[in-house]
């Protein structure tokens, strides 16, 4: 009996588990089809195993300090390389598929590691590389990947100057080599970023979704990727189901993607600006400027242009207001000599995105030279010149008649941008005071006086200047450190640096600054507009006398030195007015005295510089300056 009891409890346990094999067999049937094409696709990459391997190793090997379009000419050469030796690799070669999966490169962009090709592949060359990386990273992008990757990992932050570096790297490193990483942004790069704050600002609700679809696409990737490596546990529904739930995903994605494309304009035309913004740096080291302040231009734009519109009408407007806001950024932080060339920069690459101009003829220089076999100075203007387009025109007088260049050039820049673009902004200090902020100094050009300064400014909420910041640079590291490290500050203390050009210059410090430069107005429209961005309303409204104004205005008007001596002369007007009898005429001989031959005629040296002074004082400061038909 005893015998029997035994045989029957066996008897259930096979019955039970031939069940269940049955039931796994029958819910691995819609398996059995993808496997079977993936088995013969891994009978194919033993073949293939050796070129692939071949090209992944080079390309960890040699590729990690060059940029996007070197690292392909490199494969595509090792492919016609391996190719003349009879060596297989895989058919349309991806070097991301074969080094990593969908779900980690998920993983890693949820992290903040940008979409693109570049970037993905920094992110391989960094976690599979057996050297330790060292990034080239401007943009901080890669820095800040790693250390939200690594944040649970016991990852140790340290500098340069920390009393603890030296201890902190050979606890962590006894032996190792280096491999140079380029992480510098590219532009596709940096326009996938743009489209995702665009989408975030404008449809927050596709981009909330967009993200959310992520998370759970990386996360059902994951889990069905570690069922397929556990069959004990039961794959039959669980697999049928997340696979399910990625399908879903992945059409949902597309709509999403969609949608996304209608602000691709905007992000098309940012990264078009930022990459012209950073290439200022070239012509001066001081113009550096860093993502994260072209990212606030590009939120701030986002947030202030005009929402009252249909959505092609919408992104019209964000395009419009964020061009002129990087433009004023920029131009407000650069020498008069090189404003012009930036602005036409910014024309013509506009432009060349728009399909305004083609890229021959924005590559100039290279056929100049025929223009001179067919038209000299001595030919008269064809017949067709009229019938030139803006951009026809200025090539036509730049290769013909190079001293009209510039000329030429702000009528290309007002066709194409508008004439506000040729207007240069009044420095405003107060606007540079809110656009600030406690760790963003403002760079306008002894370190134991300026540690306790510092100190200070940042617990009282006092403003700090710091002069000739180029003949401390030793000092700047520190300085800046200190900013970003600093806590419970006051948030009304502000920093100001002056500075000459230095190529030697912190670049920390310049990527987050807010550089403006203040130099003399060139030109009388320029002039007066500096002196008007001085004016208050209080001064305008100083006095009711007729007389006033007038006065005012013609006293900017002849005013061409330093601010001292308009402040003078002005103080002067209304002295005298204050002291006016009503019943009595202005005093136009003392005036012009005061004016031309002590506030400013004190300063002129040259005998005929100070005549012709007198000469337009007497000429403007008299009765006729009240006629209607009054002119300068």
């Amino acid at each position: 009996m005893q015998t029997k009891q035994t045989y029957q409890t066996d008897y259930n346990a096979l019955l039970k588990r031939r069940n269940d094999a049955n039931t796994l067999i029958s819910g691995l049937t819609g398996e059995k089809i993808r496997w079977n094409e993936q088995n013969k696709a891994f009978e194919l990459s033993i073949e293939k195993l050796i070129g692939n391997t071949i090209l992944v190793t080079t390309f960890l090997s040699y590729c990690a300090p060059l940029k996007q379009d070197f690292r392909q000419r490199m494969l595509n050469e090792w492919q016609k390389q391996i190719q003349q030796r009879t060596i297989h690799f895989s058919d349309n070669f991806n070097i991301i598929e074969q080094l990593n999966d969908e779900a980690t490169i998920g993983e890693w962009n949820l992290q903040g590691l940008p979409n693109d090709d570049l970037s993905i592949q920094n992110g391989i060359i960094a976690t599979s590389n057996y050297r330790y990386p060292l990034l080239i990273d401007r943009q901080l992008q890669g820095k800040s990947w790693i250390k939200t990757m690594e944040r649970d990992h016991d990852l140790v932050i340290t500098t340069l100057n920390s009393k603890l570096f030296r201890r902190q790297l050979e606890d962590s490193i006894a032996f190792g080599r280096v491999s140079v990483i380029d992480f510098t942004v590219t532009q596709r790069g940096l326009e996938h970023q743009l489209l995702s704050l665009a989408i975030a600002n404008e449809r927050n609700e596709r981009e909330r979704e967009r993200v959310k679809l992520a998370r759970e696409t990386t996360k059902n990737k994951r889990m069905l990727k570690e069922l397929e490596d556990n069959l004990l546990i039961k794959l039959t529904t669980i697999a049928t189901e997340v696979k399910e739930k990625v399908v879903i995903a992945e059409e949902t994605k597309m709509k999403i993607s969609t949608a996304r494309e209608e602000y691709r304009p905007v992000a098309v035309r940012g990264s078009i600006i930022y990459f012209l913004m950073s290439e200022t740096a070239l012509v001066n080291p001081m113009y550096y400027i860093s993502l994260q302040q072209f990212l606030g231009l590009f939120h701030e734009s986002m947030i202030k242009s005009n929402k009252l519109a249909a959505r092609q009408k919408r992104i019209q407007n964000i395009n419009d207001y964020l061009t002129y806001q990087t433009w004023f950024y920029t131009i407000r932080g650069l020498y008069e000599e090189d404003r012009l060339m930036f602005t036409l920069l910014m024309a013509l690459r506009i432009d060349l995105r728009r399909g305004r101009i083609r890229y021959d003829e924005f590559q100039l220089q290279k056929n100049e030279h025929t223009v001179k076999d067919w038209f000299d100075k001595q030919s008269s203007l064809p017949e067709t010149f009229e019938n030139l387009n803006e951009f026809h025109r200025f090539l036509f007088i730049r290769c013909i008649s190079p001293d009209r260049t510039i000329s030429e050039a702000r009528n290309y820049i007002q066709h194409s941008f508008g004439i506000k673009y040729l207007e240069i902004p009044v420095l405003n200090l107060e606007l540079l005071r809110d656009e600030s902020d406690v760790k963003t100094p403002l760079l306008k050009g002894q370190d134991i006086l300026a540690r306790r300064f510092l100190q200070q400014t940042i617990q009282s909420g006092r403003w700090l200047l710091l002069q000739n910041a180029h003949l401390g640079l030793d000092y700047l590291e520190e300085f800046h450190q200190t900013l970003m490290t600093m806590d419970n500050c006051d948030p009304t203390c502000r920093v100001w640096l002056t500075t000459k050009t230095h190529s030697e210059f912190p670049i920390e410090i310049l990527h987050s600054s807010i550089k403006f430069t203040n130099e003399p107005p060139q030109g009388v429209c320029a002039g007066l507009k500096h002196i008007y961005g001085l004016m208050t309303q209080d001064k305008l409204e100083y006095i009711e006398s007729v007389y006033w104004r007038p006065l005012l205005y013609t006293t900017s008007f002849l005013h061409k030195f330093n601010q001292t001596d308009w402040e003078a002369s002005v103080q002067y007007i209304q002295n005298h007015l204050d002291d006016l009898n009503p019943k009595l005429n202005l005093s136009w001989k003392a005036i012009r005295y005061m004016i031309a031959e002590i506030q400013y005629g004190g300063r002129i040296t040259d005998d005929r510089d100070r005549r012709l002074k007198i000469t337009y004082a007497k000429k403007w400061f008299d009765d006729g300056l009240f006629s209607m038909d009054f002119k300068f």
